[in-house]
């Protein structure tokens, strides 16, 4: 949870504005060795919508688990972290929506997000981060924490090669 150390304009200005992207970013490059939301050529890290985009097109890499307010897409979220898969959740929205990332542990019973019956959902840990609320940034917290209704976050977890 540091900033890089050679960040220039751009990449600085991009990371003050959406850090989410770039802790995703650059989680999934040390964790897992994936390198699909870096920096482009032109200096650009994806931001959390875009990288939405990204994953919804590359069908071949990643794959849609569905909405998180079903209690077995977050099984599967939590059982594809344990599988040692990159698992992510998303929420586009304004300008740059937000992403955070599904670690492997035991699911928890959260305290804000519920099933359709009102019975609270049991949701896999994560790792979010956000400049804008550092306060709020965590590793080994519930999903829930990292973004208020589940019926506006996506989970994808990326294919084994």
């Amino acid at each position: 949870m540091r900033c890089p150390l050679d960040s220039d304009a751009v990449t600085a200005s991009q990371i003050d504005q959406v850090a989410c992207n770039w802790f995703v970013a650059e989680g999934l490059k040390q964790l897992y060795g994936i390198n699909d939301f870096a920096k482009d050529t032109n200096g650009h890290w994806l931001t959390a919508n875009e990288i939405a985009d990204y994953v919804r097109a590359h069908t071949d890499t990643w794959s849609s688990l569905g909405v998180a307010k079903d209690q077995t897409v977050l099984q599967n979220a939590a059982a594809g972290a344990a599988n040692g898969q990159a698992v992510i959740a998303v929420m586009t929205g304004g300008a740059h929506g937000h992403v955070a990332i599904v670690l492997s542990g035991d699911l928890q019973s959260s305290t804000t997000w519920k099933d359709a019956a009102g019975q609270p959902l049991r949701v896999p840990n994560s790792a979010a981060f956000s400049l804008n609320h550092v306060d709020k940034a965590y590793v080994g917290c519930r999903l829930s924490a990292a973004f208020s209704d589940p019926s506006e976050v996506e989970i994808f977890w990326r294919l084994k090669q």
